[in-house]
């Protein structure tokens, strides 16, 4: 994980760390805004499943299938959707100025060859 390595490297603690990856997640578009900006939901919809999850373990998409509202293939869609919206985790940490973006850039080129097979870590 590219995050770990900054850490082993010196150049981000494990706390920024642990922070920026929780401003990643936060970042994430939800899954109801997803499902509603694809048309598979609408907004009263979306609520009447987040009242439903108050008194269920379930996650938002398994509640929408078990409700009848969404398709399991929906469903997955709108898992990958969602990953896909991620911001990386370079543009975080630079947005919240915990690297300098020369060194993050460096940094990810490196990381990016020693994954590849080229350089060592």
């Amino acid at each position: 994980m590219f995050g770990k390595r900054l850490v082993d490297r010196g150049l981000l603690t494990e706390h920024a760390l642990l922070e920026a990856l929780e401003q990643q997640e936060s970042m994430r578009p939800s899954i109801g805004r997803l499902a509603f900006e694809q048309g598979f939901l609408t907004l009263d919809q979306v609520v009447s499943i987040i009242e439903a999850q108050a008194g269920s373990p379930l996650k938002f998409c398994s509640l929408a299938v078990e409700m009848g509202l969404i398709t399991a293939p929906q469903r997955e869609e709108l898992l990958a959707l969602q990953q896909r919206s991620r911001l990386p985790l370079g543009q975080v940490l630079a947005a919240m100025g915990l690297i300098p973006a020369d060194v993050l850039e460096d940094e990810l080129n490196d990381y990016l060859e020693a994954k590849s097979g080229g350089k060592q870590p």
